[in-house]
C-alpha cells in the first residue's frame, strides 16, 4: 500500500494504477523521501493518454500488409532531357538559397555508443586524418554553402535531453566552427516512455522510468516548443535541408534537390538510394493503399524486396 498525504500525490497514483502500470511501484518501500518525489515528478510529466494510443497502435496486430507499388522517381540525369530539368531545378534552388529562404536541420539526439564513443554522435572524430568530428564536417559545409551564396544560412539543431548540454558546450569550446552564433539555434526533443513487448512501462533505475527520445516526428513539437519556428518565420526560411548528424556525405544545401522540391510545391521531398542487391538493409519507398510510405527492409516481404519493374 502506498500511502500519500498530498491529495495530487494521491490521485497521481491512482491513475497509474488505473492505466495499469502499478508495478513501477515496486520498490517504493525502498525510496528516500528524495527519491519518492523526483520519481512522482517525473510520473506527473508523462502524457498517459498518448501513452495509451501509441502502445494500442503498437500492440495491434495489423492486417496482412496490401500489395506494395512502386512510386515514380527523379533519376539522376541520364538523358539529356532529364540534365535540362535538373539544370533548371538547380538556377531555381539557387536563387532561393540566395534569398536566405533555406535553413539546414540537424538531427543530432543521439549518443556515439554503438561507435564505441562516449559523448554525442555528432562529437565523434570522423576524420581519419584531420580527426574532425561529424559536427565540425557539417559546419564546415553550412560555412562553406553560406559564403558562396553570400547569406546567413541558420543552422537549427535538435539534441535531446541526454546530450543537450554537453553538444552545446562542445561548440561553445570550438566557437561555433567559424559560424556566426547567432545562426546557430539549438533545441531539445522530448522524451517519451519506452514501453516492453507487453505495453508496462521500463524501469531502469527503482525511481526513474526509462525514456526515449520521441523520434523524427518530435522535430515538429520541438521546433514550436523552442521558439526555432518563430525564428525561422522572422528570417524568412520557407525551406529546411533536414539531415542526420551521421550522414557525413550529406549535400546539405542542394539547389537541384531545393528546385525540385519547390517546382513540386511539395510539403516534403526525400532522397533515395538504389540498392546494391534485394536483401541490402534500407528502407525502400512504395505506395501501400495508394499512399506514399517509407516501409522498412525489416517489414519487407522477400517477394517485395526482390520486386522489379520490367526495366
Amino acid at each position: 500500500m502506498i500511502n500519500l498525504e498530498d491529495p495530487q500525490d494521491r490521485s497521481l497514483v491512482e491513475k497509474i494504477f488505473r492505466e495499469g502500470q502499478e508495478h513501477v511501484f515496486r520498490f517504493w518501500n525502498e525510496l528516500s523521501y528524495h527519491s519518492r518525489v523526483k520519481f512522482l515528478n517525473q510520473l506527473r510529466e508523462i502524457d498517459f493518454p498518448l501513452l495509451r494510443e501509441l502502445r494500442e497502435k503498437c500492440l495491434k496486430k495489423e492486417p496482412p500488409a496490401a500489395k506494395l507499388e512502386p512510386i515514380k522517381v527523379i533519376p539522376i540525369p541520364k538523358t539529356e532531357a532529364q540534365q535540362e530539368a535538373a539544370n533548371r531545378a538547380k538556377k531555381i534552388g539557387k536563387k532561393l538559397v540566395r534569398e536566405g529562404r533555406i535553413g539546414a536541420f540537424l538531427v543530432a539526439g543521439g549518443q556515439g555508443t554503438r561507435l564505441g564513443f562516449d559523448g554525442p554522435k555528432g562529437m565523434y572524430p570522423i576524420g581519419p586524418v584531420s580527426g574532425k568530428s561529424l559536427f565540425q564536417m557539417h559546419a564546415e559545409k553550412i560555412l562553406a554553402e553560406s559564403r558562396y551564396y553570400g547569406v546567413p544560412i541558420p543552422w537549427y539543431i535538435m539534441t535531446s535531453e541526454t546530450n543537450d548540454e554537453t553538444t552545446r558546450k562542445f561548440f561553445q569550446d570550438e566557437k561555433f566552427f567559424g559560424l556566426p552564433e547567432e545562426d546557430v539555434f539549438f533545441m531539445k526533443q522530448r522524451m517519451l516512455p519506452a514501453l516492453d513487448e507487453e505495453g508496462k512501462l521500463i524501469l531502469d533505475r527503482k525511481d526513474h522510468i526509462f525514456v526515449s527520445p520521441n523520434g523524427h516526428g518530435g522535430a515538429l513539437l520541438a521546433m514550436v516548443e523552442s521558439g526555432a519556428a518563430d525564428d525561422m518565420h522572422k528570417r524568412g526560411i520557407e525551406i529546411l535541408s533536414y539531415f542526420q548528424v551521421d550522414n557525413v556525405l550529406i549535400k546539405i544545401i542542394d539547389p537541384v534537390f531545393i528546385g525540385y522540391h519547390f517546382q513540386a510545391k511539395a510539403e516534403m521531398s526525400s532522397k533515395m538510394l538504389k540498392k546494391r542487391d534485394p536483401f541490402e538493409k534500407l528502407g525502400v519507398f512504395g505506395k501501400i493503399d495508394g499512399k506514399l510510405r517509407v516501409i522498412e527492409y525489416s517489414d519487407l516481404k522477400p517477394e517485395d524486396a526482390k520486386a522489379q519493374n520490367p526495366d
